[in-house]
This record gives structure tokens, C-alpha cells and sequence, in this order.
């Protein structure tokens, strides 16, 4: 067992700061990470087939925007595993929809500064390929941002496996820009599944005490999803025909 990030994980539960991450100063201006990194959050899809992020990764990406525009971060990483070109643009299209919005269409990101993570499926695989993509884009640090309630969770799993890092509450970051979204962001979490949500991360993190990095449940999770691309390969298909 991994004593420290297991008292990690305690601290957490008992409401304290794990003390891994990098203070974050919400009044300054300007903040030098190297890139801001949005934890996935997931999509809706309609019956028509359009697809859109859903309201908890809209806030997120919303956040990603704030932080670009008030030059926290050069960069934007989406994670979360995007795993078709729809979702991918998705994500895209509403980051540049809340960036003009915020800048009175005054900017616009440029396709380069956005790092698109395509294989992770959930926070504890979105943690360990941003490692892997600050390490291959020679990121010295990240602003990472995510829902309230997923924070914590969040925070433990970076520690966990090294990053240097500052977390960072969206809504935190959109209240800050525009202290009128607050009546907004409150009825959404008022409403029973974020609640569901919550219990969720908090399973979560009593988890994380035997398994810190949570690796048992993502290797499991890993290997099935292998063997599905295997079933479901070209390959595979014309050897069973």
C-alpha cells in the first residue's frame, strides 16, 4: 500500500487540502502554466444524432476559455478519451463559441493550441495520459480544471502520479469572470443527479485508500476495452467469416 497517497485520500475525506497541487492565486491576473487541461465530462446525444457536450463538461470547457483568454495558459488539453471525430469537434466548436462570447468576438484559438487526448476513459486514465502528453509536449506544469464536486478526486489521482499541477473549481473560474453565473451554476448542482454525482466521487476516493491511482478498476477497464477493439477489427472479421 502506498502509505502517503493512502493519508492522501484521508485527508480528503476528512475535508482537507491533500497539499500536493500548487496554491492557486484567484487574484492574479496572470498565472504561468503551460498548458490548461479540461477533465472530460461527457456528451449528450440527440435522437437526430447531434452531439453536444453535456452541461457539467459545458461548464468545463467554459472555464478552459476564461483561462485562455485571461492568458493563464497558452494551451488547452481536452481529456476524456474523445473517441470519434463528433465528439472531438464537438468539444472544439463550444470552446470557440464560449471564447468569442467572453471576448465580445474579439478571439479565437488557434487549432494548434489545442491538444486533443484520445484513449482515456476515466479520471484516473485522463490523469495518467495528461502525464504522458506534458511529458511528450515538454509541459513543465498544468492548470487543471473540473467540476467542484470532482476536484477532490481529481487532486488525489494527480498527486498520485507526479504531476506538477494546480487545480482549479470551474465554476470557481466563470463566477470569477462573471459573478452573474452564480444563480445559474447553483441550480444546476440543485438538481438530484449531481447529487448522485458527489456520492459517486466520494465512493471514489474512500476507494482510493487501498488503490491510490485507482489502477486495479482502470487496468480491468483497459484490458476490456482491447479485447473489444480486437472483436470488432477488420481483422478479426475476415477470420471469422
Amino acid at each position: 500500500m502506498d502509505i502517503d497517497n493512502t493519508l492522501h485520500s484521508i485527508k480528503i475525506l476528512a475535508g482537507r487540502d491533500p497539499e500536493c497541487s500548487d496554491p492557486y492565486h484567484s487574484e492574479r491576473k496572470t498565472y504561468p502554466f503551460a498548458a490548461v487541461a479540461i477533465l472530460g465530462g461527457g456528451f449528450n446525444y440527440s435522437a437526430n444524432g447531434a452531439i453536444e457536450p453535456n452541461p457539467l463538461q459545458k461548464i468545463r470547457i467554459e472555464a478552459g476559455a476564461i483561462a485562455y483568454y485571461r492568458k493563464l495558459a497558452p494551451l488547452v488539453i481536452f481529456l476524456g478519451g474523445m473517441s470519434n471525430e463528433h465528439e472531438l469537434l464537438a468539444n472544439q466548436n463550444y470552446l470557440q463559441q464560449a471564447l468569442a462570447k467572453i471576448s465580445n468576438n474579439s478571439r479565437r484559438i488557434a487549432a494548434g493550441s489545442i491538444i486533443y487526448e484520445q484513449k482515456s476513459f476515466n479520471t484516473a486514465s485522463n490523469i495518467q495520459e495528461l502525464k504522458k502528453l506534458m511529458q511528450s509536449h515538454n509541459l513543465d506544469n498544468a492548470l487543471l480544471t473540473t467540476n467542484r464536486f470532482h476536484l477532490s478526486r481529481t487532486d488525489l489521482l494527480a498527486c498520485h502520479y507526479g504531476l506538477d499541477y494546480t487545480m482549479q473549481a470551474s465554476e470557481e473560474l466563470i463566477i470569477g469572470f462573471d459573478p452573474s453565473r452564480a444563480a445559474e451554476i447553483a441550480a444546476l448542482y440543485a438538481k438530484p443527479y449531481i447529487r448522485e454525482l458527489i456520492n459517486k466521487e466520494l465512493t471514489g476516493i474512500m476507494e482510493g485508500i487501498p488503490d491510490p491511482g485507482a489502477r486495479i478498476y482502470t487496468d480491468i477497464r483497459r484490458t476490456v476495452e482491447e479485447i473489444k477493439l480486437i472483436f470488432t477489427s477488420e481483422d478479426f472479421a475476415s477470420l471469422a467469416r
